[in-house]
């Protein structure tokens, strides 16, 4: 995993945000943070290692997470070590993702995640593009990440398997219809996800999944007209709003 500081001037707070599949810095370049914190970008899970010495100087901790996002901050800061860092958040907000990510029912159906996985090629990247972006295509292509496509599909991969390895206590514990079930790990840790934004017009993770894997998880389920990946939508999430 990658940590980028989106912006670092010393802050005492940190808006800790996680993004989705294939996220990178050039995505949120133009976004302004909200006043009196720092802000670092984690991505690119081809690995889950995390440094979290990164998260020391700060008092308060504002997470944000995105899509695929969701499950990783969920599984780093419930994991062994993280008790600290979990006694300073102060908000928690999930965006257009669950704790099932790769799910049926509550997440992205598995034949549609295996499928993009399996045929992962140009043509199948600009068409999942045009799907998550809609009317904001045009922007996410001039702030494309640096990614090949290549390292994207070996990060679809390495998520594929870390999912469905370890698939905690939320959703499907299988990771396709033919597999056996799996045991669960003990949880280590619990984070109290205080919102969940899930995009009426999400053509990733399905808003009616989404509204599902939230119905028990969060204090609060907003539900707007976004699509999965919305500038605007993420504009007002980073200045805090």
């Amino acid at each position: 995993m990658r940590q980028y500081f989106l912006k670092n001037e010393g802050s005492e707070s940190l808006l800790l945000f996680f993004g989705g599949w294939g996220s990178g810095p050039e995505l949120f370049s133009d976004c302004v943070i909200m006043p009196g914190h720092d802000c670092m970008l984690c991505y690119d899970y081809r690995t889950p290692d995390f440094d979290c010495s990164l998260l020391d100087n700060y008092r308060n901790i504002y997470l944000l997470a995105w899509s695929m996002g969701v499950w990783v901050a969920d599984r780093i800061l419930s994991g062994d070590g993280m008790e600290s860092a979990r006694g300073r958040l102060v908000r928690c907000v999930a965006v257009g993702g669950t704790l099932a990510p790769i799910d049926d029912t509550m997440g992205i159906p598995v034949p549609v995640f295996k499928g993009t996985l399996e045929g992962m090629s140009a043509p199948v990247l600009a068409k999942f593009r045009r799907r998550m972006c809609g009317k904001d295509l045009g922007y996410f292509m001039e702030h494309l990440p640096d990614r090949g496509p290549d390292e994207l599909k070996d990060e679809l991969a390495s998520l594929y398997a870390q999912v469905t390895e370890n698939p905690g206590k939320y959703g499907t514990r299988y990771a396709s219809a033919e597999e056996s079930p799996m045991t669960l790990p003990a949880e280590k840790g619990h984070i109290q996800w205080n919102l969940a934004v899930v995009g009426g017009n999400d053509l990733i993770f399905p808003a009616s999944n989404q509204l599902a894997a939230w119905k028990d998880n969060a204090d609060r389920v907003l539900q707007t007209d976004s699509a999965h990946y919305d500038r605007v939508l993420f504009e007002r999430l980073l200045k805090g709003i």
